[in-house]
């Protein structure tokens, strides 16, 4: 759990240093969003890095309840659907979640793991980054699993705490190729997070929200979108060539206000060698509420030709429309896109167009010829058929081969990136494991060392104070004698002086008997 703990320490800091960094930090600010800040920065791999902030009017704590115990629909717009993996503690969760990208893109999946918690003082911070849970949240056919690098929230209180700064920053790897437009709609889209947390606390000067507006949206698209104004009762058309190569085209479109009919049509390059003239793809006579939601839709293509996009006022005697559309047309190829259904779908089209056409050149040949061809021509047309639907059966055929080497494809991608970041990690937890080990060398030789020199210096100690006793017992020796010595030279010095008296004594005492 420690390690856990730091890897969230290191991660808090991350979020923390991207939430205040400026320029320096690779942050480009973009046009505000009612009066949220917003900013991107660009990267060449792909990857989408996001930051929005503003001011909410509530408390740090009522904020971070509210990050806590709010559905993730309510604060981001993309979500779709998601559920609790696994849980670790009070602050920290596994979750698998869901997520909606810019039409024809396949939808994203993450497993991420979100903690709440402080930095600093007074800083809250809510984050989320993804973890692998690959048994409880394995890769889904129908998604790309994107790998989050670090987001989350920063809240920071001002004005005495009455009121809060919030700082939205995301820094995700999509997967898979992505252009620029949708990258830099992802982005936008993102940091209005920190609006939709505003207009939760702030209903009063909360605006309508702008992910769902129109209008709002492609705005974000200014430099990739036309505006044009279609006049009562008349229609607007838009011309795409498409070459041989299979390729998607996609269209979104919206209005100001009132509805708008829409249709496509395509003619192929060769219409006057085969015969065949412009052909329907879609209905004609439908009308979209495009003031409402944006409409967006895609046609795979199977050969050359020109597609029409229709844009139809013509039922409207006095109400022009003001149309803002957009449209692309990208290579198979370079996209990951075909998922099973959609293809289905598509040929599914293409064969009641090519079975509605047949069954009207039936009607005609059965006109123009008598009752005596009649029986031949329908063995004709039954070969016909036949000889169709084997085109139809060996196109599926290839299709489905094509959908499953990009699959597989991206699948090693995925899993190359994977193994990647595992071995880096791995490397990194084995330099980290070195380093400590080298310093724990390090520290216990140095500890030898000083013990080694402590046991020397109490040596040369002991030493020195023996042999500053041995000196002082030979100088107490050697007193010793000397005082011994004197004693010795005094009582022999009386003793002589005792002889002598007594033999003064003696010889006075033998004069005097003389």
């Amino acid at each position: 759990m420690s390690e856990e703990n730091d890897y969230l320490k290191k991660w808090r800091k991350d979020l923390v240093v991207a939430a205040h960094g400026g320029e320096s930090y690779g942050w480009e600010k973009q046009e505000p969003i009612s009066d949220i800040e917003v900013f991107s920065a660009k990267r060449d791999n792909g990857h989408i890095w996001s930051k929005g902030v503003g001011v909410v009017g509530a408390t740090v704590e009522d904020i971070a309840t509210f990050l806590r115990t709010a559905e993730n629909k309510y604060r981001d717009d993309m979500f779709v659907r998601g559920h609790l993996v696994e849980t670790i503690d009070d602050d920290t969760r596994v979750y698998y979640s869901t997520f909606k990208v810019p039409f024809p893109f396949w939808p994203r999946d993450i497993c991420y793991l979100e903690n709440s918690g402080v930095w600093g003082d007074n800083i809250a911070v809510s984050l989320a980054r993804s973890v692998e849970r690959r048994e409880k949240c394995p890769p889904v056919a129908s998604h790309v699993r994107a790998y989050v690098e670090i987001a989350g929230y920063v809240l920071e209180p001002i004005e005495e705490g009455a009121k809060t700064r919030v700082t939205y920053v995301l820094q995700v790897d999509p997967n898979g190729l992505m252009p620029a437009w949708a990258v830099r709609l992802i982005a936008k889209q993102q940091a209005q997070n920190v609006l939709r947390v505003r207009n939760h606390f702030d209903p009063a000067v909360a605006e309508a929200p702008v992910s769902r507006s129109a209008p709002q949206k492609f705005a974000i698209l200014h430099d990739d979108v036309k505006k044009v104004k279609v006049a009562p009762g008349a229609q607007f058309c838009v011309d795409v060539e498409v070459g041989p190569d299979r390729c998607v085209l996609a269209w979104e479109f919206c209005t100001q206000s009132n509805d708008i009919g829409f249709h496509l049509r395509f003619t192929p390059q060769d219409a006057t060698t085969v015969g065949v003239g412009t052909i329907a793809v879609t209905e004609e006579g439908r009308r979209f509420n495009a003031h409402e939601e944006i409409v967006q839709g895609s046609e795979l293509t199977h050969s050359a030709g020109t597609f029409q996009l229709v844009f139809d006022n013509s039922y409207s005697k006095v109400t022009p429309k003001e149309l803002t559309f957009r449209t692309s047309c990208t290579p198979v190829t370079h996209m990951f896109i075909e998922r099973s259904e959609s293809l289905q779908a598509l040929d599914r089209a293409r064969a009641s167009s090519v079975s509605t056409a047949t069954r009207l050149e039936e009607a005609e040949r059965t006109r123009r010829v008598t009752e005596e061809e009649k029986a031949g021509l329908q063995s004709e047309l039954m070969r016909e058929r036949s000889a169709h639907d084997a085109d139809k059966a060996s196109e599926g055929e290839r299709q489905r081969r094509i959908a499953e080497e990009e699959k597989a494809h991206v699948e090693g991608d995925v899993m190359r990136k994977f193994a990647q970041k595992q071995a880096d990690r791995a490397w990194e937890a084995e330099k980290t494991t070195q380093v400590a080990e080298g310093a724990k060398a390090a520290a216990e030789t140095q500890l030898l060392r000083r013990l080694s020199v402590s046991k020397a210096d109490q040596a040369m100690d002991d030493e020195q104070r023996r042999l500053v006793a041995e000196e002082h017992m030979a100088e107490a020796k050697t007193e010793v004698v000397r005082r011994v010595s004197i004693s010795k030279a005094v009582a022999a010095e009386e003793a002589e002086k005792a002889r002598r008296v007594a033999q003064a004594e003696l010889e006075a005492t033998e004069g005097t008997a003389l």
